[in-house]
């Protein structure tokens, strides 16, 4: 998108010919929760850097770490993002899961730990102006894809209660690493 054209959506949702108003985008934020174990510094650095690029990152943009406790150096790792990210967003967080009896150590406990975690400490008393996504530790998200959200949202404030919105997933930070059915589709 170009933000000057309305964004395409499937199934279709009604798009409001103009981007969202400045008023709307003052009252709406983002709350990305980034899931790892075992990921590099460097990894994680990468897709915070590019998300502390977008321009309303510092106003309009929250980030939560799911962090494993069964990994070494976890509490380190976070220490280091903190310093150098937190000033680049309007909050920044973590949690730190501890597995119980029968949870295997990984994204998917540590995503489940941080959400609920989350939703512990968060301002709750306008839910309806925050959106959560969910991000791997690689992800490379562009400043489009969350303008295209915003506009969605400014044109029907409900699709984003009632619809999973998913960018493409775009294996380019470690595809050749990922193993081999991952990268063909």
């Amino acid at each position: 998108p170009d933000g000057q054209t309305p964004p395409q959506t499937s199934p279709a949702v009604p798009m409001s010919p103009e981007p969202p108003s400045t008023d709307f985008l003052q009252r709406k934020r983002h709350v990305f929760v980034i899931p790892n174990y075992n990921e590099a510094v460097e990894l994680l650095s990468q897709t915070l850097t590019v998300l502390a690029g977008h321009p309303d990152a510092a106003s309009r943009y929250g980030v939560f770490l799911g962090m494993e406790a069964k990994e070494s150096g976890a509490a380190a790792k976070v220490q280091a993002l903190e310093a150098l990210f937190r000033p680049q967003f309007a909050w920044m967080g973590s949690s730190t899961h501890a597995l119980a009896d029968g949870e295997l150590p990984g994204k998917g406990s540590n995503l489940n730990f941080a959400v609920r975690e989350l939703v512990k400490m968060w301002d709750l008393a306008e839910p309806q102006d925050t959106l959560l996504t969910v991000l791997d530790a690689d992800c490379l998200l562009p400043m489009e894809y969350v303008q295209a959200l915003d506009w969605i949202w400014a044109s029907d404030d409900a699709s984003v209660t009632y619809n999973i919105l998913t960018p493409m997933a775009q294996l380019t930070s470690n595809s050749g690493a990922a193993p081999p059915l991952v990268r063909v589709w």
